[in-house]
């Protein structure tokens, strides 16, 4: 949020358009058992371009 002046809702409705909210919907991923601050990270390199670290999880 803070990253891109986002309020609240702004940033859901941005997080909802991700691939990572995709994987954190998925059960098969686990991607919801790693830390908040690993989905950050993740998140980040997904808005960098590089989508693949999803992979890695």
């Amino acid at each position: 949020m803070n990253d891109k002046g986002f309020s609240r809702d702004e940033a859901v409705e941005f997080l909802i358009k991700t691939t990572v909210y995709e994987a954190l919907m998925d059960e098969g991923t686990e991607l919801y058992s790693e830390s908040r601050e690993a989905v950050l990270d993740i998140l980040k390199e997904e808005l960098a371009g590089n989508p693949y670290r999803l992979l890695e999880v």
